[in-house]
């Protein structure tokens, strides 16, 4: 997954260890959610807005690329525009 600077690319283990200590939203709204499926790859897009306590409200576009494999939905890649 990339990253903004500091933070930068981060494959395998380091993408767990970020998530768990990534500090967490207190509500997440998805709006205009588009779904497509061309079987083994799914695409979702859609609005995010959230908040966290003390900091700034948080926008964003974002879509994520799912793949199937033996019967396990794996993401691909996901993108995220502020």
């Amino acid at each position: 997954m990339i990253f903004p600077e500091p933070v930068g690319m981060l494959v395998g283990a380091a993408i767990l260890d970020s998530i768990e200590t990534a500090p967490r939203r207190d509500d997440v709204e998805m709006s205009e959610r588009v779904f497509s499926s061309t079987g083994a790859v799914t695409v979702l897009a859609y609005k995010a807005f959230a908040l966290r306590r003390g900091a700034p409200n948080h926008f964003a576009l974002r879509s994520s690329v799912y793949s199937i494999s033996a019967n396990q939905w794996k993401l691909v890649q996901t993108i995220k525009r502020t």
